[in-house]
């Protein structure tokens, strides 16, 4: 089971077209905390195609992408892809 699979087939399940989490939640369902960065730094969620951010394999493999980032209210808004 890769790291962030947990987030993988929680959106994979989702039938919404958009979905908020905030960082807690998403703790919550990853099992673990988000690393530091995922709090200061908006690239770290970035829809990555390609490259070496499992953190983004794992949305968009679920067919989402991020739509929108609040780094102050910490909360992210996922978007199923093509939707």
């Amino acid at each position: 089971m890769a790291k962030y699979d947990p987030l993988k087939w929680y959106l994979g399940g989702r039938l919404d077209a958009r979905v908020v989490l905030d960082f807690e939640r998403m703790e919550k369902i990853l099992g673990f905390a988000l690393p530091r960065s995922a709090h200061f730094y908006p690239a770290w969620w970035s829809n990555e195609v390609g490259g070496r951010h499992v953190q983004a394999h794992a949305w968009m493999e679920a067919g989402w992408h991020v739509d929108g980032i609040d780094l102050a209210k910490r909360h992210v808004v996922f978007a199923k892809r093509g939707g």
